[in-house]
């Protein structure tokens, strides 16, 4: 990247995302530190994606639904707020995830068990590898289709990944194909979702990037995890 290259919004979001190579980051930092503009922009991603990432805790699978869970709803914070989550983005401090542009997406904590009961729409997102986490993507995932099919329920899911946890899509480091392109045969209402930006940084970390057959890719996981929260999917953090 040229010193005097105007970010992309792409950019931005990998800048926040932390998935730029260290001598990017150097730069880019310089850059949004100079561009009131940008320091905005670094602000508003960082604060959405910390919201997302308070809002929502990780799902259970035998969790009970909780009598007194609490809707929490999020505005924009005011500009000092702003300043000081451009501070903290500088600093190493990022998030996780990213709440639509009016910023009044009313985020709701929610268990496993209680999402097949309120909608028809959910949304499980991973980020990070570990076999752990894969493991229990993909039993949430089941877990949530078989409930609503024994239930009669039209349910949709998208299973999403970026970052780290691109890899259970990929060819070459995911220990689980076979499991997957069954989940994909048995349960035509499954969409699995990989990040187009976590891909294109690794294609230049020259690895390899093959994905699993029929994993759609889109240019970025936490732009289509916010459409989906407009359109009034759930969400759930693996």
């Amino acid at each position: 990247m040229k010193h005097d290259q105007q970010l992309s919004d792409e950019y931005l979001n990998a800048f926040v995302d932390g998935e730029l190579a260290a001598s990017e980051r150097t730069q880019a930092m310089q850059q949004i530190s100079n561009d009131p503009q940008l320091k905005k922009q670094v602000c508003e991603l960082n604060m959405l994606k910390e919201m997302m990432r308070l809002s929502y805790r990780h799902p259970q699978a035998d969790a009970q639904v909780d009598t007194q869970q609490q809707r929490w709803p999020y505005r924009r914070h005011a500009v000092a707020a702003c300043c000081l989550m451009v501070i903290s983005v500088m600093a190493g401090w990022l998030g996780h995830g990213r709440f639509a542009e009016d910023g009044v997406i009313k985020a709701e904590m929610v268990s496993l068990k209680d999402a097949v009961s309120r909608t028809d729409h959910v949304v499980l997102h991973v980020d990070a590898a570990s076999p752990e986490r894969f493991e229990r993507a993909l039993n949430q995932t089941e877990k949530l289709l078989d409930d609503a099919s024994i239930s009669g329920q039209d349910l949709q899911v998208h299973l999403a990944a970026n970052s780290h946890g691109i890899d259970l899509f990929r060819v070459s480091t995911t220990p689980y194909a076979s499991r997957i392109r069954e989940m994909q045969q048995r349960y035509p209402n499954l969409t699995l979702i990989g990040c187009g930006q976590t891909i294109r940084r690794l294609q230049d970390a020259k690895q390899n990037v093959a994905l699993l057959p029929d994993v759609e890719i889109v240019p970025s996981v936490l732009d289509a995890v916010v459409s989906d929260l407009k359109n009034g999917w759930t969400y759930l953090k693996v």
